[in-house]
Parts: structure tokens; C-alpha cells; sequence
């Protein structure tokens, strides 16, 4: 739950969370609110996962058009 609301979550959540991934990452304390923000949604928050199945969808369509063709 606290990654899909991540505005919701505390400076100091922000921070626990991030060196709980033991991310190296300099001066981590001493950034704004808004790069904190920014790092958390790069390495922490999971990516969209509907580009990659729409591109199988379109290799199996294409291997069985490869198929078909034969």
C-alpha cells in the first residue's frame, strides 16, 4: 500500500524506505522534499508492466503469422 500512495508517505518513511535498498546515493539527507520524491519513484515504485505484454502479445501474433505463412 504504501507504494501505490507514495505523496501520502513521510519525509522520514521516504528516507527509511530508500536506505532500506541500500541505495548509495549522496547526501540523501540533505535533499529536498521534491528530489526525495523523485529518487523514491525512480528505484522504489514498480513500472508499468502493460507495454511489455502488449509487445508479446505482438510476438506471438507475429510468430503465428511466421507460422502461417510457411
Amino acid at each position: 500500500m504504501e507504494l501505490v500512495f507514495s505523496e501520502l508517505l513521510s519525509r522520514e518513511d521516504i528516507l527509511r524506505i530508500l536506505h532500506s535498498r541500500c541505495l548509495q546515493i549522496c547526501d540523501i539527507d540533505k535533499m529536498s522534499d521534491d528530489e526525495l520524491m523523485r529518487v523514491y519513484r525512480t528505484f522504489v515504485l514498480p513500472l508499468s508492466q502493460r507495454h511489455s505484454r502488449n509487445r508479446r502479445i505482438e510476438r506471438q501474433r507475429n510468430l503465428l503469422d511466421c507460422i502461417l505463412n510457411v
